[in-house]
Order: C-alpha cells, then structure tokens, then sequence
C-alpha cells in the first residue's frame, strides 16, 4: 500500500484507512490496530481542530469499523478477593494500598490516579478534576469522591502543596501494575488485573444510577460503554429483580386500594 505519509492532507480519505486496517490485522491483533488508529485520531484531531487543518472529522470511521468487536471481560472481584487483595497490599505497604483502595473507590484509570497531585483533590466539593489531556480520552473529568475516598485522601495530605504528587513513591503506571501483578500472587488472586478495578467499581454504582450520571462519572464517550463496564453479579441481578418485583406489586396494591375506595 502507498504509505500515508505519501499523501497530502486534502488527499486522505476513509476508503485508504479502512484497507490499512485490514491489512494491519492480517498480522497484529484487533486490540493493537485500534490502539493504533488511536493514535493517528489524536493526531487528526490535533490536526483539525488546533491547527485548524482542513480535515474530515470523520476519516477514520470506517477503519474502526472493521476491526473485530472484543469481548469485553466480565471479571469481578469477590469479597474474599477484595480482602485477601487489601491485606496483601497493606502488607506490601507504600502508596499501592491507598492506589488499589482509591481505584475500587472512584473507579479511575491508573494513567488517571498515578499523575494526581494535590491541586486535582477538592476537598470542599468532595471532588478530583482530571484536566483536558489527563485522561484516556483526553477530555476533563470531574470525579466524585465516595466517603471512603474521601477519608483516604485527607489521610494522605497532610497540608501538603497543590503541585505535590498525590503518590509520591509510585511514578509510572507500569510501576502500579507490576506492584498489583505481585500482590495478586502473594494472595493467591488470579486472572485480575488492575483495569478490572475500574469494572467492579462500576459494577457497583450502575444499579443506583442513571446511564448518563455513569457516562459523567467514568468519562465514557458512548452508552455502550455502560454496558461493556457493567458486570452485575448473578446475586445483583436477582436483587434488582426481586426489588423490582415488590415495586411492582406495592403499585399493585395501592391501585386496587384506590379502585374500592
């Protein structure tokens, strides 16, 4: 294929992008060419509406288009888990407690929590504001903090400066998932990985709240995102139904009350 850097920028077209992406999976996994494409839609993106190029905004729709839909993981994390995780991680010591803790708390990205430094922590609005290019997305988020989170970072900060890194011992992400990679072995975890905090922390708030107050909250650009997030267990689900089911028949009821009278 003639290389895109061959092109100029009035000559780039969706159909060129598309043939790309199908040619790049015959030899990279469908995850690796999307991360790709992402790439190159950060850089249109810049392209167009920073250096104001004249550039479709919608190029590479049809390369993202064919590549194959993956499976999203339904990993939860059981109580037990969660406990023998949170020992092992206060055992472990250091900032990856409080990491773990705040990821299951707000549900947060780890390129999301490693960078946070004191001046993103609002402890009048209870919230943390994830500034434009901060986020996986890049677009500014603004983060409720539960009770929990709360109290954990007020027991961090300590009148600490506003440019003060948050977690000063943990500096790369990569670092934060090799600790996590440890501690799931020392407590005898399988099959988890760091992202899937995000997931249960999810999991946990969707039956109590809206698809757009979840789009907000986990900075999802698209309501199928919700959805590949949300992973009720078979026990939240019959909870939700049986809940339903007393709503249901409380209304019931209160109808043929009113009907006799």
């Amino acid at each position: 294929m003639q290389p895109c850097a061959s092109f100029l920028l009035a000559q780039l077209n969706p159909v060129w992008f598309a043939d790309w992406a199908y040619a790049r999976l015959t030899s990279h996994q469908p995850s690796s060419v999307r991360r790709e494409l992402m790439v190159v839609q950060a850089a249109l993106t810049h392209g167009r509406k920073v250096l104001k190029f004249p550039l479709e905004d919608k190029l590479l729709e049809a390369a993202f288009s064919v590549i194959p839909t993956a499976h999203g993981r339904e990993r939860r994390l059981s109580a037990d888990e969660e406990q023998r995780l949170l020992t092992a991680a206060d055992q472990y010591g250091g900032d990856i407690p409080s990491i773990i803790r705040l990821a299951l708390e707000t549900g947060m990205r780890r390129g999301e929590i490693i960078p946070l430094r004191w001046g993103d922590v609002d402890f009048t609005e209870k919230t943390i504001t994830l500034r434009a290019g901060k986020t996986k997305n890049s677009d500014a988020r603004i983060v409720p903090l539960t009770q929990a989170a709360e109290e954990l970072l007020r027991g961090l900060h300590h009148e600490s400066p506003p440019n003060a890194r948050v977690f000063p011992e943990i500096t790369k992400p990569d670092s934060a998932t090799r600790a996590f990679t440890r501690l799931c072995e020392r407590a005898g975890i399988t099959n988890l990985r760091f992202h899937d905090l995000r997931h249960e922390a999810a999991s946990r708030v969707a039956p109590y709240a809206s698809m757009a107050s979840l789009q907000k909250i986990f900075g999802w650009k698209s309501p199928s995102m919700v959805w590949r997030y949300n992973n009720p267990s078979a026990a939240e689900l019959l909870k939700i139904r049986r809940d339903a089911e007393r709503s249901r028949l409380a209304e019931t009821r209160v109808a043929h009350q009113e009907e006799r009278v």
